[in-house]
């Protein structure tokens, strides 16, 4: 004897929520969309992340995302300062007769404090 089967199939909703979207996870993949707008809020980020990978994530998960991109963002910016030396070294090594000037002020027990760059080409 065969039964058969009456009503509308039954439908399992896919599950959004993830343990293993982190903070860092988030700071990684929405990097390039933070720096493209650093006053992004945090539920537009969770709209994309909803949108790219359907995973939901908390509010602080990403203001912890957003702190995490803007921090490597600041140390990057300080990193910079500390290679002026060797960009103007560069700039004299391979373009002789420039005239580079750097200025920086020693500050006690942490890196120099950048004030000026003077770069003056030599005209042919």
């Amino acid at each position: 004897m065969v039964r058969s089967v009456t009503g509308r199939r039954k439908l399992c909703p896919r599950m959004t929520t993830n343990k293993e979207a982190n903070a860092k996870w988030v700071a990684s993949v929405l990097e390039s969309s933070i720096l493209a707008n650093l006053k992004l809020s945090a539920k537009s980020l969770k709209m994309q992340l909803l949108e790219r990978f359907s995973v939901t994530c908390s509010s602080l998960t990403m203001y912890r995302a957003k702190n995490i991109v803007l921090n490597n963002l600041k140390t990057d910016h300080i990193d910079t300062y500390v290679k002026m030396k060797k960009y103007g070294n560069t700039i004299i090594a391979m373009n002789p007769g420039n005239c580079v000037k750097i200025c920086l002020t020693q500050v006690p027990e942490t890196n120099p404090r950048f004030e000026r760059f003077f770069l003056s080409f030599k005209a042919s």
